[in-house]
């Protein structure tokens, strides 16, 4: 069974109904601790302390301060192109893989916090809105079969 978690500045809560989180009583600060002691099965069983409307809460980073942050980028079609017109990089020169490359931890932020562009290069960024894997426990070559066993969840990314 599926369930939405989310770090807040009151806590860890859970959705138990539509728009409204259960915050719960854990050992723990936030989400990324609660994946890093392999502790994620308490959410289902926690106590729950108070409720709040979801739009009542100030929502942090899923996971505040994680480890890695691997990203795959010209992952798809469209991105492609965008590249080669932007850039004026020849198609020919495009690689036939996923580009895989590692952002900073502290690159991750909440919802609707400000996100800070380096100041020696603010045009150098690139964007794009992707759909992040949370891992919620630790893999290492692990075949397509067994994969999905260790997603803790996903979230929005951009």
């Amino acid at each position: 069974m599926s369930m939405r978690l989310y770090s807040t500045t009151d806590g860890i809560a859970r959705e138990d109904e539509p728009g409204e989180l259960a915050f719960l009583e854990l050992d723990v600060p936030d989400l990324g601790e609660l994946l890093r002691v392999g502790s994620l099965d308490k959410v289902r069983t926690a106590r729950v302390c108070k409720h709040l409307a979801l739009q009542e809460c100030s929502l942090l980073a899923p996971v505040p301060r994680p480890g890695k942050v691997p990203i795959v980028g010209l992952n798809y079609q469209s991105h492609l192109d965008e590249v080669v017109g932007a850039m004026g990089i020849e198609p020919s020169d495009l690689p036939t893989e996923p580009n895989v490359h590692l952002t900073a931890g502290s690159a991750v932020v909440g919802t609707g916090a400000p996100i800070l562009l380096p100041t020696f290069a603010p045009s150098a960024v690139d964007y794009e809105g992707e759909i992040a894997v949370v891992i919620g426990r630790r893999a290492t070559s692990v075949d397509e079969l067994h994969a999905w066993s260790h997603v803790a969840g996903l979230t929005v990314s951009l």
